[in-house]
């Protein structure tokens, strides 16, 4: 279970969903271990939601950043295949110039627009429902201690007989 309150876990998941969900691969878990100190958030929390894009979700989700992006900036958006062959050469070849100078800014800037737009609208609802579940498990958790430490009597002691005691 991750450590620490339930409000640094809550933002350490909403900063990695954040990251997650722009076009930063590369840098995503340096971007966290940098931010996450300022904000005062979960490091492991906050990496292990960056792996939400990862080598099998990429060019999905990058496509879709890139279609909202152009979308929302008033633009026609190109077919997938006129997208995710050049993105996929440049990831194979691990550089995304190749990317930049194949389709540039056509497709670069509606990118950073959807992906701003979408990693906003995951990372605020993250932040509410890790809050909710990990307020609940510390209040289990605390229920749980108190039970198991058993009731105890005004002046401290416990009031459960001595087990093997001489009356």
């Amino acid at each position: 279970m991750a450590q620490g309150s339930p409000e640094s876990i809550a933002r350490g998941g909403a900063l990695g969903m954040w990251i997650a969900l722009t076009p930063t691969v590369g840098i995503q878990m340096p971007m966290v271990l940098v931010m996450s100190v300022p904000l005062k958030a979960n490091m492991a929390v906050g990496m292990a939601m960056c792996w939400i894009t990862n080598p099998v979700t990429l060019i999905p989700f990058y496509f879709a950043f890139y279609w909202l992006g152009a979308l929302l900036l008033g633009r026609v958006p190109r077919e997938f295949t006129e997208v995710a062959a050049p993105l996929s050469a440049a990831i194979e070849h691990g550089s995304i110039t190749e990317f930049v100078t194949t389709l540039g800014g056509e497709v670069l800037w509606p990118m950073v627009v959807g992906s701003v737009v979408l990693a906003t609208l995951a990372a605020v609802p993250t932040y509410h429902l890790m809050l909710a579940i990990f307020r609940r498990r510390s209040r289990e958790a605390a229920t749980a201690d108190s039970v198991q430490a058993g009731p105890s009597t005004a002046d401290g002691s416990d009031s459960q007989d001595d087990q093997g005691a001489t009356p």
